[in-house]
């Protein structure tokens, strides 16, 4: 049976280096709060139609489908704007050059990481009677469950 694990508390890291191999070094994101709504990567993949002229017979006229490539989703979530910020300059600078980074999710109480490599786009808004936000999204190229 499996335990139910609780979403507050996750902690998006971004690789240090642009070598692509999800071994860090790691710098933590400040993200907005912890219970803010964090989209984790994921992958679909898509149905592709493997019938052959066997399968007619054997299975009477039903199409059999396989897992074709899988459509990798992308990361999202939320920071506080902070322009002075090193690490969101840094950030800013990934965004304007199209630099693929690697992404590290760690999990509250759990030893497993996810891991998600992509270019990062940054959407800034203003709301004058609150704070500066950006909406943070990593365009996934490859995603692994099992980072270190």
């Amino acid at each position: 049976m499996a335990t139910k694990r609780p979403a507050g508390g996750m902690i998006i890291e971004r690789s240090n280096t642009t070598t692509l191999d999800f071994l860090g070094p790691w710098t933590a994101i400040a993200v907005v709060s912890a219970t803010q709504s964090i989209t984790l990567p994921g992958a679909s993949p898509s149905k592709v139609n493997i019938t052959t002229h066997d399968d007619i017979i054997t299975f009477g006229g039903f199409i059999q489908n396989g897992a074709g490539l899988a459509d990798v989703t992308d990361l999202t979530f939320e920071i506080l704007l902070d322009p002075d910020d090193a690490q969101q300059q840094a950030m800013l600078v990934d965004v304007g050059a199209r630099t693929a980074r690697d992404y590290r999710i760690r999990f509250p109480g759990v030893t497993r990481k996810w891991g998600i490599t992509g270019q990062l786009s940054m959407a800034s808004s203003a709301d004058g009677g609150n704070y500066l936000r950006t909406q943070c999204t990593v365009l996934a190229n490859r995603i692994s469950f099992n980072v270190a």
